[in-house]
């Protein structure tokens, strides 16, 4: 088993990509997460035609974090995709993916559902109790941990903030014109603190909800993840952890006793293992 520790989930595709490149079994990637991760990427098609050469700026100028399972199954390199969310819901369909030139040099990597036939791609939503081992028996397992599973904090993972002149401060606030005011609307605001000057921009649509946790609940949240994977007899062969610290979506308050006890768990379901920190 290899065993990587990522700092966000846009460098899940780099280090998959990277031990499996050149295999022709398609993997099953099972996704523990508080978000689904099945955003459509952006990347430019030449870097598409040559991933092998231009993994690195794929996976570091154009994936988002919540882009790296899509280019991975229209790679072939994976066929299903399991999600155990906090939805509490188990949910199932298939799809293909498919490629639209948006300009000269980028393409848009989609999905399209299809009638369900068990040849296509594969996408589950799944609980900690849910059955999975038929779908899983026999195959090779990728397990995709992100730590904002067990706390999360969407507001501040939603949030980019950007240091600006004092002159492109004072345009912003005078113009009702200006093209972040047009693009992003209320999501986009500028503000000063200590003499320096910023554009805020919050990415979420929608209600806030507080996902950050008690103690009480992230040990709940462990346990049914440790039984997930007891119960469905679990032996990955490629295991990535993914802090989300640096995105803000896993509170830094909580990030180590989570990662520690993420890892002791995840040990217990290895043959061997080969940790890599990045």
């Amino acid at each position: 088993m290899t065993f990587n520790i990522i700092q966000e989930h846009n460098e899940a595709f780099y280090k998959i990509i990277e031990h499996i490149s050149f295999e022709d079994e398609k993997y099953v990637l099972i996704h523990i997460d508080e978000h689904h991760d099945f955003g459509t990427p952006i990347i430019r098609k030449d870097d598409l035609m040559n991933y092998r050469k231009n993994l690195k700026d794929i996976t570091y100028s154009q994936l988002r974090v919540s882009d790296y399972i899509i280019p991975l199954f229209h790679l072939g390199k994976i066929d299903t995709s399991m999600w155990l969310s906090n939805n509490e819901k188990e949910y199932y369909y298939e799809f293909i993916t498919f490629e639209e030139l948006i300009s000269n040099d980028h393409i848009m990597i989609g999905t399209k559902s299809v009638q369900p036939s068990g040849n296509n791609n594969k996408f589950l939503e799944v609980k900690p109790n849910s059955n999975v081992i038929p779908f899983i028996k026999g195959r090779k397992l990728i397990l995709s941990i992100d730590l904002d599973y067990f706390s999360c904090c969407d507001e501040a993972g939603e949030r980019t903030v950007i240091e600006i002149t004092k002159q492109e401060f004072e345009r912003f606030n005078s113009d009702l014109y200006h093209k972040s005011r047009l693009n992003f609307g209320s999501r986009v605001s500028c503000h000063t603190n200590n003499d320096k000057y910023y554009m805020i921009h919050q990415h979420m649509d929608g209600k806030f909800v507080n996902k950050q946790r008690s103690w009480e609940e992230i040990n709940t949240k462990l346990a049914e993840f440790d039984l997930f994977l007891n119960s469905n007899k679990i032996n990955p062969d490629i295991v990535i952890v993914c802090n989300s610290l640096i995105s803000g979506y896993t509170p830094s308050h909580q990030h180590n006793d989570i990662l520690s006890n993420v890892i002791k768990i995840v040990k217990k379901y290895s043959t061997n293992e080969l940790l890599e920190r990045e």
